[in-house]
């Protein structure tokens, strides 16, 4: 009999009967409003001690598939009293890839009980910030949060998650936290693009971006240094104009054309023009435009960044896609499966890039 009451405290035998009375809600096998049996009757019904019957319902209770009402008994809650809140934290909703992450978060939300608020900044570190730290278990279950790429964020999440918010992160990764991460493949992304430029022939290669001091753009730089070296260049011997980032929000691609102008002054003899983001090379675009140059026939371009407008350009533009949609879908089932109890070890999962190539590097062996 005591082996037996101990075997029936682990945690996994609870998780299985509040698992087995979830799953009876959620299917309306127990309908809103429905008395639940006694606790002995449950106990009974399912084979378990009192004990445990008792602490599965408190926990459905707690997180309010159930309500106790003193002396009349426990009750099925209404659907939209038991849904769960999850917050997607974005930096901004004006881009396309914000798009595809919050489609793919709403696909991988797929069993219908939760309900997504989303809470996006204007552009601003700080105010994306303020809205990581004010994360409130009172208010959300869990978070899909899409921090940016700074030191500073490792705290503000260790922060919501003492407080007793789970969360998974998308297209950052931080090596000194413990979370689990979907982003691109950024070192693929740097070998990608200069494998296309190199194999066609490419050595004079400009190159118009920033320098982040995060961990995915220097991996993006030494996926494209490996496949110089083995073409006897080295990244820092490009011609460059960086620290490219766009102050005029209605404007993003300006400090891209301004860079592509000194660029194209300073290194007239370049073959080839890489834009590190869509918004870089959306600006090296109308600057060519201005000078007449014609992408693909009189200098090639190519982007570390996909968007739809680089497709309708014309002429199109390669670029590197990468899997932003995914990043939501993944990060979304990942969420819930936390949120249902699973234990498994955080990782940082690393998502392939696509190469589209519509035809802007041109062959000059």
């Amino acid at each position: 009999m005591l082996n037996e009451m101990k075997s029936e405290s682990l945690p996994p035998l609870v998780k299985r009967i509040e698992g087995d009375l979830k799953a009876k809600i959620l299917s309306g096998k127990l309908s809103p409003g429905e008395r639940l049996p006694s606790m002995r009757k449950i106990s009974e019904q399912l084979q378990v001690s009192l004990g445990i019957a008792k602490q599965a319902v408190n926990t459905l209770t707690n997180q309010g598939y159930v309500r106790a009402e003193r002396g009349r008994g426990v009750f099925v809650e209404h659907p939209w009293v038991y849904r769960r809140n999850i917050a997607l934290v974005l930096p901004n909703l004006d881009s396309e890839q914000m798009s595809d992450i919050l489609r793919g978060a709403k696909l991988g939300m797929d069993n219908g009980s939760a309900r997504m608020i989303v809470q996006a900044a204007d552009y601003d570190f700080n105010e994306e910030a303020d809205l990581i730290q004010g994360l409130n278990p009172s208010f959300v279950s869990g978070a899909i949060v899409y921090p940016a790429p700074l030191k500073s964020e490792i705290e503000k999440l260790r922060q919501i998650r003492r407080r007793g918010v789970p969360f998974v992160l998308v297209n950052t990764a931080f090596e000194t936290l413990e979370a689990n991460s979907f982003t691109t493949d950024t070192f693929a992304i740097g070998r990608l693009t200069f494998e296309h430029l190199v194999s066609r022939g490419h050595r004079k290669i400009g190159v118009i971006g920033n320098t982040a001091n995060s961990l995915s753009s220097r991996e993006r730089l030494e996926g494209a240094n490996e496949v110089l070296v083995e073409v006897g260049l080295h990244w820092r011997d490009l011609p460059k104009v960086m620290d490219m980032v766009s102050q005029d929000r209605s404007q993003p691609w300006a400090e891209g054309q301004k860079a592509a102008e000194i660029l194209l002054k300073d290194h007239a003899d370049i073959t080839a023009i890489v834009g590190m983001n869509e918004n870089i090379t959306a600006g090296v675009l109308r600057a060519l435009q201005l000078r007449g140059i014609t992408p693909g026939e009189d200098i090639s371009v190519m982007s570390m960044s996909d968007m739809r407008m680089l497709d309708a350009w014309i002429p199109p533009i390669t670029a590197i896609r990468q899997p932003f949609e995914e990043m939501g879908t993944r990060a979304a089932h990942c969420l819930q499966r936390l949120l249902a109890g699973e234990e498994f070890p955080p990782a940082w999962t690393r998502l392939a890039p696509k190469l589209i190539d519509r035809g802007s590097v041109k062959d000059i062996r």
